[in-house]
């Protein structure tokens, strides 16, 4: 729908249609969040079940908590995405669709960046195995390189509005539309 045909809609009728492209940004979500969550469950799954013989015990474990916390976290994500496509049918104002939109793209921003900070620090095997099979000075710098990727991580997620990943363009314009939709008296 182009948009002289979405602004010569009423204003309820503009509404209607913001809350069935938010409900199908919300199911998109929520699917890729369940699918996700069962990937990390069935990894969970092969490194109990199969316990690899190419990692020793300690990667084991570590490598279980750390699919877990990915677990919790794309749980977090489809959770998130889950209670606003249930939240969405009951709001009866376009001021309140913006809040809880935005809410849900907060939310899913901080599940996304909790899985990727996971995924830095999934590299810390990599130290145990250079402090085992090699000299000291490799493993602190090994050590120090990857401190200082999960110190920017978090830096950058703190310091600045990250938009890559977590904001599609369609949740752009969703929001604009919704803020056009407010202002319209």
């Amino acid at each position: 729908m182009t948009l002289d045909e979405f602004y010569s809609l009423s204003k309820d009728e503009c509404f209607e249609r913001l809350k069935a492209e938010s409900r199908a940004q919300a199911k998109q979500r929520l699917c890729g969040g369940v699918v996700i969550t069962l990937l990390i469950l069935a990894a969970i799954a092969y490194i109990v079940l199969c316990k690899p013989e190419e990692f020793e015990y300690y990667t084991n474990s570590f490598y279980i908590c750390l699919l877990s916390v990915l677990c919790i976290a794309a749980v977090w994500f489809a959770v998130n995405n889950l209670r606003f496509l249930l939240l969405v049918g009951s709001l009866d104002a376009p001021k309140h669709l913006l809040h809880w939109y935005e809410k849900m793209i907060k939310n899913n921003r901080n599940a996304l960046c909790l899985l990727v900070l996971v995924l830095i620090i999934s590299f810390y095997p990599g130290v145990a195995y250079h402090f085992k099979y090699f000299d000291l000075i490799w493993t602190l710098t090994d050590l120090t390189f990857k401190v200082a990727l999960v110190a920017l991580w978090i830096y950058l997620f703190f310091k600045f509005e990250l938009s890559w990943g977590y904001k599609t363009r369609r949740d752009e314009e969703i929001i604009d539309r919704l803020q056009d939709l407010i202002d319209m008296k």
